[in-house]
């Protein structure tokens, strides 16, 4: 049976009840909502459990000051939670229904009814272990990166304040209440916000930071919250308090100031050493485990994470929520902790534990080729030494002969190992590293043997590719198909698959024009000499179609969209990854032709079938995720649409990295959806993300660069922002002029859209001049 719902007002607020006959009864109305109970009080206002009965019914919580209590500075205070909690929306946050005065004039507000307790107690009631609380955690977390993004700091973050209520699935979900305290970041809550007064104590001290401490309200920012929910982290963890709370209580102001502010709190683990009784035996219990392996657990890395967020000094905490949050996925999923030392000794052996198979590959790897370097030398010195032994040379050079392969057949196979796609979330530094050793090893072995020389430039070219590196991943191309043109025939699959490698290098680098030629001189080649059903002909075709949609050929593109699928199902079968490839494209271009029914149904069997055959995390089954939410969304089924594309995103950022070209995508995906759901402020802050990890990693001229200004400069105007929208625009305008000069077909539109943006702002009515 589930507790009763608690709500738990900040510390300061208990001062003493309302004397009875203040307080309303049960059966007692205020505007459409009827009193049932009372269910919390603090110093200034009190909660009424209540049910609503215009124009829905539903059971609320409905908070009104308390008599004698509606002073300027209070009503101020109650405004502006009120005013902070309407400006969230997250299933993490309790919502704000209705708000309104009662007949005495004492303001009130009915916010969502959180039939939960706190997340301590809800966490040892139902004996959860270390894993299912810390996933629980990283879910406040993200509620309260919600709150930062829009504006608002909690600054009295606790177990009171965190309900874990049972929602759909039967699944826990974790909600923030009590926005009594808080704080906006960048802009006034209300222009009659007084959170507290000069020298006030504002939070709770168990919680509290040491900026808090300080009793200088100006001086906070998002880190005050990322160190109270360290707190909270420490406590679920260790079923303790980083500092003895009775002692905390006993002490004054000045006492409880220079405990938080200069003493540090001991780790989990040895906080656990210094308890008495059975009091450790229990703690161990309710997280299912025994206190020696608790403490192995905790002392091993875990306890990294809460240490760094209580950190003093808020630069050395995590800079976000987020951050946080991701470091306890990080550690959930075995990666490396951003807690952790910057050692390669750590880094490396969070590798092993995760990629057991590929990263001993590559460490073997690193052995079998410094083997095959003593090996050539040694035999050398037997051919030297036996030159006479006609028939033991020939032995030792077919021995030779068949380390050089190998030793390239191995560093093909453990180079393909490193592709997000079979790696899925790998270290992406030692990938990196990796395809860096494996060049250096070419120079050095493969100098007199440019074929094998080409296959392993190839190789290493793709991966960087699959790394959404198109820089260096030409290099390592454009060296492989000189090769090849120097030793193969013009009609060798290689070369044309070199090529077709190349032609998504181009569109990686924005080239669309480049692309688009070589792209057509490949496929009439290969139509020539390899003939239409060849896989690389077929792939050729599909480059072709693709190119040419995003040209804007849409009747170019089609037939061709429709015998790549028809060829590779002929050819590959139905299920071969070409031809969901090619059924993935074609759906694409239906949607983007109107039909967007036939293409919700293709792209739903497509990632069915990705899911099947090759799990959750492979990026191919993430871009057909984000395909399937994008067609979702534009369905009508925009919350799901969104859903979807934005669990697609959160994967891709851990499996591919945030610098990936497909994550980027993604997200410039959600942030339309988000803009086009209708919410603006949320999609404001999605845009300028992706925007500037666009510049940054993609180019500040990319066409999926200057496509999400257009679009963010869009929404500006859509909302009548025009100055901002003008602002953007002549970014626009400068990134091209700067990358293409002032003749291009792209500058000269986006001169056109700044000059129609900057009529649109003039036309705007202006403030009269007194």
């Amino acid at each position: 049976m589930d507790p009763e719902p608690t709500i738990d007002l900040p510390a300061e607020d208990r001062v003493g009840s309302t004397p009875p006959g203040l307080t309303m009864g049960a059966g007692d109305t205020i505007g459409s909502f009827k009193i049932i109970q009372m269910i919390g009080e603090g110093g200034f206002g009190i909660v009424y459990l209540a049910e609503q009965t215009e124009p829905v019914t539903r059971r609320v919580a409905l908070k009104v000051i308390k008599p004698g209590m509606d002073t300027k500075a209070v009503i101020a205070r109650f405004e502006a939670e009120r005013q902070a909690l309407g400006m969230m929306d997250f299933p993490g946050i309790a919502k704000v229904f209705e708000a309104g005065s009662t007949p005495e004039g004492r303001p009130y507000f009915a916010m969502e009814y959180v039939k939960g307790e706190p997340i301590t107690a809800y966490c040892d009631r139902h004996k959860l272990d270390t894993r299912s609380r810390l996933t629980l955690f990283a879910g406040v977390c993200d509620a309260i990166q919600h709150a930062h993004q829009k504006g608002v700091i909690h600054r009295d973050i606790k177990p009171g304040n965190i309900l874990v209520t049972i929602e759909s699935r039967d699944e826990p979900c974790p909600k923030v209440i009590d926005f009594g305290i808080a704080k906006a970041t960048s802009q006034s809550l209300t222009q009659k916000t007084v959170f507290t007064a000069q020298g006030e104590l504002i939070g709770t001290p168990e919680y509290m930071s040491p900026e808090q401490a300080e009793m200088s309200p100006g001086d906070i920012d998002t880190r005050t919250d990322v160190y109270a929910l360290g707190v909270v982290l420490y406590e679920l963890l260790s079923g303790q308090l980083p500092f003895d709370p009775a002692m905390l209580r006993k002490a004054g102001y000045a006492e409880i100031q220079r405990i938080i502010r200069e003493e540090d709190p001991p780790k989990p683990s040895t906080k656990l050493t210094t308890e008495v009784g059975g009091r450790t035996s229990r703690i161990a219990e309710l997280r299912q485990t025994k206190i020696v392996d608790l403490q192995q657990t905790l002392r091993k890395e875990l306890e990294w994470i809460p240490l760094k967020a209580l950190r003093k000094e808020r630069e050395e905490r995590y800079g976000s929520a987020e951050a946080l949050a991701e470091d306890v996925r990080r550690y959930l999923s075995g990666a490396p902790l951003m807690a952790g030392p910057v050692s390669v000794r750590y880094r490396l052996r969070k590798v092993l534990a995760r990629n057991k198979g590929p990263a001993i590959a590559i460490l073997l790897l690193i052995s079998t080729l410094m083997l095959g370097v003593i090996g050539t030398s040694l035999f050398a010195y037997r051919a030297a030494e036996q030159a006479k032994l006609a028939d033991q040379r020939a032995e030792e050079a077919a021995l030779e002969a068949s380390r050089v392969r190998a030793t390239k057949d191995f560093l093909i196979h453990m180079l393909a190992s490193v592709d997000p796609a079979i790696a899925q979330g790998m270290d992406d530094a030692l990938m990196r590293q990796v395809l860096v050793t494996a060049a250096d090893v070419i120079d050095e072995q493969f100098q007199s043997m440019p074929l094998v020389e080409a296959e392993v430039q190839e190789i290493i070219g793709s991966t960087y590719l699959s790394l959404s590196d198109p820089a260096r991943a030409m290099d390592h191309l454009e060296r492989a198909l000189e090769l090849y043109d120097e030793h193969l025939p013009a009609s060798s699959p290689r070369r044309v698959a070199a090529v077709n490698t190349i032609v998504a290098v181009l569109h990686g680098l924005g080239d669309l024009e480049a692309a688009s030629r070589r792209s057509r001189e490949n496929l009439v080649q290969s139509r020539q000499r390899l003939g239409d059903s060849h896989v690389e002909t077929l792939t050729a075709i599909g480059n072709h179609a693709f190119l040419l949609d995003q040209m804007g050929l849409p009747d170019e593109a089609e037939p061709l969209y429709q015998e790549a699928l028809g060829l590779s199902r002929e050819v590959n079968g139905p299920e071969h990854p070409d031809t969901l490839v090619a059924a993935n494209n074609l759906a694409a271009f239906m949607e983007s032709a109107g039909d967007a029914e036939a293409a919700k149904a293709a792209f739903d069997e497509v990632y069915t079938i990705r899911l099947r055959t090759l799990g959750a995390r492979h990026p191919a089954t993430l871009l057909s995720l984000d395909n399937l939410g994008q067609v979702t969304f534009d369905s009508g089924d925009q919350a799901e649409g969104l859903q979807l594309s934005t669990k697609a995103a959160d994967l891709r950022k851990e499996v591919l990295g945030t610098d990936h070209h497909h994550t980027l995508t993604n997200m410039y995906n959600v942030a339309s959806m988000t803009a086009h759901a209708g919410d603006f402020d949320s999609s404001h802050v999605l845009h300028e993300e992706v925007i500037d990890l666009m510049t940054e990693f993609l180019g500040p001229a990319h066409p999926d660069t200057i496509d999400a200004l257009r679009s963010h400069a869009s929404i500006l105007a859509y909302r009548s922002r025009f100055p901002e929208a003008v602002t953007v625009h002549e970014t626009i305008v400068e990134r091209l002029r700067l990358h293409d000069g002032d003749g291009g077909t792209l500058y000269l539109r986006a001169l056109d859209e700044l000059e129609s943006t900057r009529i649109r702002n003039s036309q705007q009515p202006r403030p009269e001049v007194p």
